[in-house]
């Protein structure tokens, strides 16, 4: 396991009061905490969640760094998607789970130096801190009369018309965990033996997975889970009157997602920018996190009254869309510049980095676009 710096007092705090309130928690039910209500508490706690209260989650001085942090071609070349879309739509955007509002920023500089009509810009932030970063951020950079456009919210807008957009968000939705054993399946939760955390099994009901993505798992298989997809999917439905739906995310298809190698599942932890896979430290402290299923995402999408109209890695989709034309306004005469960029353009696209591990899934609702030049590299059939 990756030896991790050792916590602040600060850090050994926070956690000794989270492991409280999941004492609670278990005690109230039948010393049973399901690994999505551990998620739940350690992550989104109202006082002491990890997204809540810590202030420096993201950045070189946070724990992990996504890819609007890279560079500014990621959200610019978005932009030209969402452009397409406006055509059909109003002109706003829903963004669920910010981050540091640098995406926000990015699209409304760019947006406003094409000449491009934004009405609105929600974001869609849990984090108490998270939003006074993403404020200080936002009014620092952008005009009074653009930062007047953007507006915090804690639900998606009723009857909202225009895209919506999701970067590492489905990753950090409560998962839970289960296990083939003997020939079926049990569920992997914890609860406390001598005042410490520990995992047990129980049974379960049937899932709402497939049964033939199961059929053929091996033994002392571990896999995830959440029924944190359907809620967010059937919300975004009911709210969504017209519009698009695009996520960019770490994940597979499921023939890739059941990869027999992949039997130890696919969580991660992300503290002080080292990755390991014990949740059960530094609680509140560190990010939990689990691939995306996309096959099964897109399953539920497809019947909840959407259209499923790209799948492809975020190389792909990024190419696709034109982030090399993005680049080319640049000088590269200005060698310090470009190169920043270039550097940034690398990691975006690169297999090894984000480009094959990042996919892009487009969705859409009540409107007709054609999105025939997603068609290179697709890989829709594999959903």
């Amino acid at each position: 396991m990756t030896k991790l710096p050792l916590p602040t007092q600060t850090e050994i705090q926070t956690h000794n009061i989270l492991v409280e309130k999941l004492r609670e928690y278990s005690e109230a039910n039948d010393n049973w905490i399901s690994f999505s209500k551990f998620m739940e508490v350690v992550l989104y706690d109202k006082a002491d969640g990890y997204y809540i209260k810590k202030n420096d989650n993201f950045g070189v001085q946070g724990d992990f760094i996504t890819a609007p942090m890279i560079s500014n071609l990621f959200a610019e070349t978005f932009l030209m998607q969402f452009q397409l879309i406006f055509n059909h739509t109003n002109s706003i955007i829903l963004e669920c789970g910010p981050g540091n509002g640098f995406f926000c920023r990015d699209i409304m500089l760019a947006a406003k130096h094409r000449k491009i009509q934004i009405d609105r810009y929600y974001l869609l932030e849990v984090g108490i801190e998270s939003v006074k970063k993403q404020k200080k951020i936002l009014q620092e950079c952008l005009t009074k009369s653009d930062y007047k456009k953007i507006q915090w919210v804690n639900e998606i807008p009723v009857q909202f018309d225009g895209v919506v957009f999701m970067n590492e968000f489905i990753d950090a939705l409560p998962i839970d965990i289960f296990l083939k054993k003997n020939k079926k399946i049990v569920e992997k939760g914890l609860t406390f033996d001598n005042g410490r955390l520990i995992w047990k099994y129980k049974n379960i009901l049937p899932l709402t997975i497939p049964s033939e993505w199961l059929s053929n798992l091996k033994t002392d298989y571990l896999f995830e889970h959440s029924s944190q997809y359907e809620k967010w999917i059937k919300q975004l439905d009911t709210s969504i009157y017209r519009g698009a739906v695009i996520i960019a995310d770490y994940g597979f298809s499921h023939h890739e997602f059941f990869h027999p190698d992949r039997h130890q599942g696919t969580i991660m932890c992300h503290y002080r920018h080292l990755a390991h896979s014990d949740p059960l430290v530094n609680l509140g402290s560190q990010d939990i996190t689990s691939h995306v299923n996309f096959s099964y995402l897109a399953k539920l999408f497809s019947e909840n009254n959407f259209l499923i109209e790209a799948f492809q890695s975020q190389a792909n989709f990024l190419l696709n869309n034109g982030i090399l034309r993005c680049l080319a306004k640049y000088d590269p005469h200005n060698t310090k510049e470009y190169l920043k960029k270039t550097m940034g353009l690398q990691k975006l696209l690169s297999p090894s980095e984000m480009g094959d591990l990042v996919k892009v899934l487009v969705i859409s609702k009540n409107i007709e676009i054609d999105f025939s030049y997603l068609n290179s590299q697709d890989k829709s059939f594999q959903l």
